[in-house]
């Protein structure tokens, strides 16, 4: 299989990938930025041969230091502090540059990108599979992600790269500290009630494995939809 990039890779769900294609023998190359010291994920990887680490921003990344890569998965995701207008817009540009960035260096690689999206952009809706259902989120985590949808498409279809979004509930087992955030705001925003987040998130999820797998479908098999929904309803 051909070389994978990861952005975000330091995320619980980016070292999930880079274990799985590592194992393989495929060639990671993972960008993040952070304090790699103590980082249980990557402490694990270790100095395996297969992985490639960038502690960088998407905005600092060299390009030209990674070897042809045929998918991109784009975990790489900012968040907000408040849900203040001005506060949102600044991620939202912030996302648009990195975008912007990724697909162009998939145009020029001939690069497949995997966005992982969300399952909040249906809203609470009970049967978001339906083909003709109308993404309508009712949070702000959702709303983020349904932006960056839009931007990968935009982007996507002006560079003529090939492009996929995966919207994926919670995984069990597997924190998400960007979406817990976005939760732990519109909390705040609601009152302050501890359950408040049921009212606007899915009673949808999915298993670590299940996860890896549909990742794996996305790279082997050749769907026609540009979106695909994989969850178990609980």
């Amino acid at each position: 299989m051909k070389n994978i990039l990861i952005t975000g890779v330091a995320g619980e769900l980016g070292i999930l990938l880079c274990n799985e294609f590592i194992n393989k023998e495929i060639d990671v190359y993972g960008i993040d930025h952070i304090d790699r010291d103590g980082h249980i994920g990557l402490d694990f990887i270790g100095r395996n041969a297969f992985f490639h680490f960038y502690n960088k921003s998407i905005e600092e990344v060299d390009w030209e230091e990674f070897e042809k890569v045929g998918f991109i998965f784009h975990l790489a995701q900012n968040f907000p502090k408040t849900n203040e207008l001005s506060e949102v817009k600044s991620v939202i540009q912030n996302h648009q540059r990195n975008m912007k960035q990724v697909v162009q260096y998939a145009a020029e690689q001939n690069s497949k990108i995997i966005l992982v999206s969300t399952m909040d952009v249906y809203g609470n809706e009970d049967e978001p599979f339906l083909t003709e259902r109308v993404p309508s989120p009712a949070n702000l985590y959702g709303t983020l992600m349904l932006t960056e949808e839009t931007l990968l498409s935009q982007a996507a279809d002006h560079y003529e790269v090939e492009y996929q979004i995966m919207r994926i509930p919670k995984i069990l087992g597997c924190s998400n500290p960007i979406m817990e955030r976005c939760y732990t705001i519109d909390k705040l925003e609601k009152g302050g009630d501890s359950d408040q987040t049921r009212e606007f998130s899915n009673n949808f999820t999915i298993t670590k494995e299940k996860f890896i797998m549909s990742c794996n479908q996305l790279l082997t098999g050749t769907p026609s939809e540009k979106i695909v929904t994989f969850y178990e309803k609980t």
